[in-house]
């Protein structure tokens, strides 16, 4: 998924788009050294150990009752969030 995000911003901003995969460690390391509360950088990491489990990737269809529209891809909510990219 995260590779097919990459093309995807590649395609839509005209530029080189590629993922760089980091260690857990040096994530967190990162966050804290860009101000980041330890206990926040931590919080953040789980986000990421959720998403590698896989934990993201089912759409439920309760969302789209919870939001009282249909969901979208990726792709959609990134052409239609230009101010984003």
């Amino acid at each position: 998924m995260a590779h097919d995000i990459a093309a995807i911003l590649t395609e839509l901003t005209g530029r080189s788009i590629r993922r760089v995969v980091v260690s857990d460690d040096e994530f967190r390391a990162q966050l804290i050294s860009q101000g980041l509360q330890d206990h926040v950088a931590d919080m953040f990491l789980t986000f990421f150990l959720a998403s590698r489990a896989g934990e993201f990737a089912p759409a439920d269809p309760t969302l789209e009752s919870l939001i009282g529209r249909p969901s979208i891809t990726v792709r959609e909510f990134l052409t239609s969030s230009p101010h984003l990219i």
